[in-house]
């Protein structure tokens, strides 16, 4: 279960003991006895491939990463690029405000223009009324006027039948007039004559 990881991979896979040396002998580096170890840190590795270390833990490997992991100019441009990219959303959010100034000023302008133009429309649709209305008075009055010039004519006519002098005229014409006087005092005091 064990032969495919890293630690087993650099082991020997048969106990054949290996020479490492003319002189040594084959029994003098057995893996696994004390007398090889010693033997290993005195004399060195006692086979031909070089023993792989153990890998790392994660400790280790989170602090060696983090120290290595960019150089000091890879920093300087990181900290470059993050600076670009603050004054970069700084202006577009000042972009941004403006715009929504520039709008929210757009549609108080907009909306003051169609005040003053209701305004305007509401004026002029109450001067058209006082317009309309003062023509109405201007042709009561003239009706009236009319009204009373004709009043006065009919009254100026029938003072003119009633002062007439009937002496000198026929009898058909005294008869005529005799009863247009009757008719005027009828209609003026509604009774006939005496």
């Amino acid at each position: 279960m064990l032969r495919h990881t890293q630690k087993w991979l650099a082991l020997p896979m048969n106990n054949k003991m290996q020479k490492t040396s003319s002189n040594a002998s084959p029994r003098s580096c057995t893996p696994g006895t004390n007398e090889s170890h010693h033997a290993d840190e005195e004399e060195g590795p006692c086979h031909t491939s070089p023993r792989k270390e153990r890998p790392d833990g994660k400790k280790k490997e989170k602090a060696r990463r983090g120290k290595n992991l960019v150089s000091n100019g890879q920093t300087f441009y990181m900290e470059a690029m993050e600076n670009i990219w603050a004054k970069k959303e700084k202006v577009e959010e000042l972009k941004e405000i403006k715009k929504k100034e520039r709008n929210d000023m757009r549609l108080a302008v907009e909306t003051r223009r169609l005040e003053l133009k209701n305004e305007a429309e509401n004026k002029k649709l109450e001067l058209m009324q006082e317009v309309e209305n003062k023509k109405l008075e201007l042709k009561q009055q003239a009706e009236n006027r009319k009204l009373q010039e004709l009043a006065l004519k009919q009254r100026l006519d029938d003072e003119k039948i009633i002062n007439m002098d009937l002496r000198g005229m026929s009898e058909l014409q005294q008869k005529f007039y005799m009863d247009k006087q009757e008719e005027i005092i009828t209609r003026r005091y509604g009774g006939g004559a005496s």
